[in-house]
């Protein structure tokens, strides 16, 4: 599993050399380091934690817009096989997770067709409480993807987003 985040204004990859994602790697001109993270209960990289992991978007027609953003912005297409359809997840050229292109379908379905970002938190349901206490609303309550948690909430005013607990 290879998730991304931003720290100190330069992209690093979060590697998965065990189940609590304790080291990083980061890329800087070809060249590599490694530093430790520090973690919080959850697991989540705490100098991660409120970063932009990612964003989706689920659509009718996803493989339009799969075609659209390799076009356009240069990103290339991994298919992810959903059984009866397939869902994309977008890299850079060099492989560089950027976002997912999804069909109204499983958990992505009821979904808005507008761009979804991803944020990373700490306490999933601690978030949803304060996210509800708000005024917000939550709309899709938490789920399992792959290896995390998850929800998509909508601010008092209409902007929506994803919450992702590791």
């Amino acid at each position: 599993m290879l998730l991304y985040g931003f720290l100190k204004n330069q992209l690093v990859y979060i590697v998965a050399r065990d189940s609590h994602y304790k080291s990083l790697e980061q890329k800087n001109h070809g060249e590599r380091q490694e530093c430790k993270m520090e973690q919080n209960q959850s697991g989540t990289p705490s100098n991660l934690q409120g970063r932009m992991i990612g964003a989706s978007l689920t659509t009718n027609q996803a493989e339009d817009v799969r075609d659209f953003y390799k076009e356009v912005v240069g990103w290339e297409p991994i298919e992810v096989n959903q059984g009866n359809h397939s869902d994309y997840r977008m890299t850079t050229p060099d492989g560089q997770f950027m976002a997912g292109v999804h069909h109204p379908a499983g958990i992505f379905s009821g979904l808005p067709q507008v761009w979804v970002p991803t944020f990373l938190v700490s306490d999933l349901r601690a978030s949803l409480e304060a996210c509800k206490k708000l005024g917000g609303n939550v709309l899709k309550e938490p789920m399992n993807y792959e290896k995390n948690s998850g929800a998509v909430i909508e601010y008092p005013t209409g902007a929506i987003c994803g919450l992702c607990q590791m």
